[in-house]
């Protein structure tokens, strides 16, 4: 990938919250976009590996959609666009639903915290956050117990 491509990849991560070191290089597979360790590169061609590196995004018309698994191994909770929520609004997230916050954050999209730790991002869409936590994550039931 190209100096210039891989910088505005990284510019556009970080203004989500994504930050990763100078030991993963950005690659390129159709519209995915992947972080492979930088020490890897030798071996690319010579050895088969069947999963290697991180998927960080799919590209489409509008940007990237960031991959809920980037999103928890890369984010930083001090984000200036980081949103914590409440037990009862992280427990809403959990099951797939949108959160209605108290206090609407002022960034359109935010990281979502809970204990300050990534669970995901969100897109404020008037006083709500429409979630993207993935469909298989989902559940039901309680989902904490004692004082959250």
């Amino acid at each position: 990938m190209k100096d210039r491509e891989a910088g505005q990849i990284r510019q556009a991560a970080t203004g989500v919250g994504l930050n990763w070191d100078e030991n993963l290089r950005l690659w390129q597979r159709d519209k995915e976009l992947w972080l492979f360790p930088v020490g890897i590169e030798a071996l690319i061609g010579k050895v088969r590996f069947s999963r290697l590196g991180i998927k960080l995004a799919e590209t489409h018309n509008k940007g990237y959609r960031w991959q809920h698994e980037a999103v928890i191994a890369l984010a930083s909770p001090d984000n200036m666009n980081a949103f914590e929520l409440t037990p009862q609004e992280a427990e809403e997230w959990y099951r797939g639903r949108d959160v209605y916050p108290q206090a609407a954050p002022v960034a359109d999209d935010v990281l979502v915290t809970f204990q300050h730790q990534p669970i995901g991002l969100a897109k404020r869409i008037g006083s709500r956050l429409k979630n993207s936590y993935p469909r298989e994550l989902v559940r039901d039931g309680k989902l904490f117990t004692g004082n959250a």
